[in-house]
């Protein structure tokens, strides 16, 4: 598989698409995100995606761990020395029983072996019921997520957040805004794919 290929924002991840040399997309500069900053490798399209997705739908835990097994931990390693702790989007209990596995879980294992930091699974927990986000639009999605976390006490933490797939960033947003409130100092993102709206 290869890599997200630059220019990429710092913020959000997305591509830029403009000849001028900047660090953040026009939507990150007129509204900055809560995360800090994130690393994405993959695209979704036109592999790397699909190969979730399958592994997700048919219950195949093998093929998402060899999709993570490409993810270049050497060239992340240097951003995630000052991290204190590792932390997932939890799963919800229904699809993790569906599928026996928790993508996210996963994803952090691995991180947390490769770069030496604590993985902690029951930072975050779900304060409230929300649907899928797939097929849900931009303004939908946010609605969906809002105040949809609730976290133990992280104070003055440099935090790691996984998820599997970054599409909007609401989801992992408001993750980061929870986690925030509980006293995280900076949260980093990290999703395995990313996915455009557009």
């Amino acid at each position: 598989l290869r890599g997200r290929l630059p220019p990429l924002c710092n913020t959000c991840g997305c591509s830029i698409r403009t000849e001028v040399k900047t660090s953040s997309c026009l939507n990150c500069s007129l509204e900055k995100p809560i995360i800090d900053s994130i690393d994405v490798p993959f695209d979704y399209e036109p592999i790397a995606g699909h190969l979730l997705k399958y592994a997700k739908r048919a219950s195949q835990p093998a093929m998402l761990r060899r999709l993570i097994s490409e993810i270049d931990m050497y060239a992340i390693d240097d951003l995630f020395k000052n991290t204190t702790r590792i932390v997932m989007i939890p799963d919800r209990t229904s699809r993790y029983l569906n599928r026996g596995f928790s993508p996210s879980l996963m994803i952090g294992q691995s991180l947390s072996q490769a770069l030496q930091i604590p993985l902690d699974r029951f930072a975050l927990s779900w304060r409230k019921q929300t649907r899928q986000q797939t097929g849900l639009t931009r303004a939908q999605r946010s609605n969906n997520v809002a105040n949809a976390f609730v976290s133990k006490r992280v104070t003055n933490e440099r935090l790691l957040l996984v998820d599997d797939v970054y599409t909007t960033g609401n989801t992992i947003n408001e993750a980061a805004k929870t986690l925030k409130r509980a006293g995280a100092a900076y949260v980093h993102g990290f999703a395995l794919c990313y996915r455009s709206l557009d």
